[in-house]
């Protein structure tokens, strides 16, 4: 988990300090945050559902 997270606190930090400049730039920058925070997203839930069916069996 800690790469796709990485991945969105520095692509943040980018578009905070390059934001504006670059349109396309700034829609690569976006893509990759939405993918790395999917990402993210479907470990954790993964995560949370492997964990409760521990507890349940």
């Amino acid at each position: 988990m800690r790469t796709p997270l990485n991945a969105v606190i520095g692509f943040t930090q980018l578009l905070r300090l390059h934001g504006g400049h670059d349109e396309q730039r700034l829609s690569q920058y976006s893509e990759h945050i939405l993918q790395a925070g999917q990402h993210l997203l479907h470990w954790s839930t993964t995560f949370s559902t492997f964990s409760r069916s521990r507890k349940a069996g």
